[in-house]
């Protein structure tokens, strides 16, 4: 669905064109105040709630860390806090100045709940550290 968002777009334009051509040009009457007001209002609800919704969609989607995790199974439910656990495992059974190897997606996870500096976090851009990380990780110990 996300690829026909440019096509979604374009022609969402052209039709809010055509409505706002079609209200302005009443035959060669411009509109009253209240009917300028109300268009205005109007168009100004809708784009709000837009981005309102499209911030709050983004925030639970993109700021909330998965690091806790839930189940249903059979009416019951599970607590998975297996990652917490883990992060709280390294904090307090190594050294402060320890630098941990991790896959770089938990590079934030370990900096900010272990309090420990990894070699690679989600703000490496340098494809070849990445690469050279994951040799090591799929290499074996010989």
């Amino acid at each position: 669905l996300l690829v026909l968002a440019p096509a979604v777009v374009v022609v969402a334009s052209i039709g809010a064109n055509w409505l706002i051509e079609l209200a302005f040009s009443r035959r060669g009457r411009s509109l009253s105040l209240p009917e300028s007001i109300a268009c205005v209002s109007v168009v100004t609800v809708m784009l709000v709630g837009y981005v309102k919704y499209g911030v709050s969609m983004a925030s639970r989607s993109l700021s909330d860390p998965s690091v806790i995790l839930s189940s249903n199974y059979q009416g019951r439910r599970f607590i998975i806090d297996d990652y917490r656990e883990t992060y709280y495992w390294l904090r307090t059974n190594t050294p402060e100045d320890a630098v941990v190897m991790s896959w770089w997606d938990y590079g934030y996870q370990i900096t900010g709940l272990s309090n420990r500096t990894t070699i690679a976090d989600g703000n490496t851009w340098n494809n070849t550290h990445i690469g050279t990380i994951g040799l090591g990780m799929s290499s074996p110990e010989n």
